[in-house]
């Protein structure tokens, strides 16, 4: 869809270079690293501080605005 959009939002001509490539799949991995974190965060929180679930979720929320 994106080669054929007059405007895209992604120029796929940039994956071409290589750098570019390396930083996006570096940015990919580093976000597929962030986001479990975030879940076994929250059930340590449950398991061994003993919080509620509520209690993790709120605690865990301001880790998720940073990503």
């Amino acid at each position: 869809m994106e080669r054929r959009a007059r405007q895209p939002l992604l120029e796929l001509k940039l994956f071409r270079r290589p750098s570019f490539a390396v930083l996006m799949a570096a940015a990919l991995l580093l976000q597929a690293a962030a986001f479990p974190y975030l879940t076994y965060g929250g059930l340590w929180l449950q398991t061994v501080l003993g919080l509620s679930p509520m209690q993790a979720g709120l605690a865990v929320m301001p880790v998720s605005y940073t990503h």
